[in-house]
Formats: C-alpha cells, structure tokens, sequence
C-alpha cells in the first residue's frame, strides 16, 4: 500500500445485504449492495436570537424645580458678585437663591425630592453674598 492510498475501513462483521454502515470518519453510508458512497450533508441546528428589550429607569423629577431655580440663581449670583458695580444686583438673586435653597433642602427631607439643586443653590448664595459683602467691607472707607 503506498502513501497516497487511504485505507478502506475496517468492518469487525461483514455486512448484510440490506444493512446499511457509517463510517464515522469520512460520515458516508456505505451499503453492502453498492461500492458508491455519498456524503450526508451536516445537521444544521437553527439558533433563534434572543432579543430582551431594556426599558429605562424612570426617573423621579418631581420636587426638583426648587432645586433647580435655586442653584441657577446662585450661578448668576455668584457670576456678578465678581463685578464691582454690577455685583448690587447679585445680591437680591443672591438673597432669593438663598431662600429658595432652604425651602428646597426642607422639602427634600420630606422626602419630596433630591437634596442636590438645593445644597447647590444655597452654597452658591451664600458664597455670592459673602464675596459680595466682602468687596463692599473692603471699598468702604472706615
């Protein structure tokens, strides 16, 4: 036998005559009645894609406008209170940003909203009022 033969495989027990062999190597049925073999075609297993729709979190938003009204007033407050003469008019957005702080801390320990806006709109009215007292303190002549 030389090299470029492949081996014919090897049955422990003849086949019978209606008997039908695989030869799990090559994956052809071989029949005792013919010498021509075909190759069975692969199993083909169809996998259906799992598809999970993700909703988002809600988001509780309610209680926050107090929040938010607070900490942009102190934004403003705390932009102008830098400017010498314009910093007069950060002090009434200063003083409500304040008030609107409080009432919006209050509220969030009602639990009827989050603390952030609130802690934020306060620190910055506050910062705003003192830089602003502070640059009058030090204009003023004494």
């Amino acid at each position: 036998m030389s090299n470029d033969q492949t081996p014919s495989p090897q049955w422990s027990n003849p086949p019978q005559a209606d008997q039908q062999w695989s030869d799990p190597q090559q994956s052809r049925i071989i029949s005792s009645q013919t010498t021509i073999s075909y190759v069975i075609p692969p199993t083909v297993q169809v996998v259906q894609p799992v598809v999970q729709v993700i909703q988002p979190v809600p988001r509780n938003t309610k209680g926050q406008g107090l929040g938010i009204t607070a900490m942009v007033l102190g934004i403003l407050a705390a932009l102008i209170c830098f400017i010498p003469i314009l910093n007069v008019f950060g002090v009434p957005l200063a003083a409500i940003g304040f008030l609107l702080g409080i009432l919006a801390m209050i509220r969030a320990r009602g639990g009827r909203g989050p603390i952030g806006f609130g802690v934020a709109g306060f620190v910055l009215s506050v910062i705003a009022l003192g830089v602003t007292i502070g640059m009058y303190a030090l204009l003023l002549p004494w």
